[in-house]
């Protein structure tokens, strides 16, 4: 893999993370999205894998790439955002 094909994953990436990261910072304004990670995320990585589907070039390897590494980081994210919200579930329930 030379660096222009790196390039082209890292864009692609980038592309793809500019597209679900949009949609995050709208869904974290929604109350009712903040509380429901799995909505907001699984909205997230469709919107990462969209411009794999649309690009003029057509689908290759490295915009698959890029928006697999998109959708590997919101799935982290994603188990972070439940373990964030299972933990203020039970702070919340232990302070009563």
């Amino acid at each position: 893999m030379g660096p222009a094909q790196i390039g082209f994953v890292i864009g692609a990436f980038a592309l793809a993370l500019l597209f679900a990261a949009v949609w995050l910072i709208f869904s974290m304004a929604v109350p009712g999205l903040r509380r429901n990670p799995d909505v907001s995320y699984g909205v997230a990585m469709v919107l990462a894998v969209l411009p794999t589907l649309m690009t003029a070039t057509g689908i290759n390897i490295y915009n698959i790439a890029g928006s697999g590494l998109c959708v590997l980081l919101l799935i982290w994210q994603l188990c972070r955002a439940k373990a964030r919200l299972a933990a203020a579930a039970a702070e919340s329930t232990n302070g009563n």
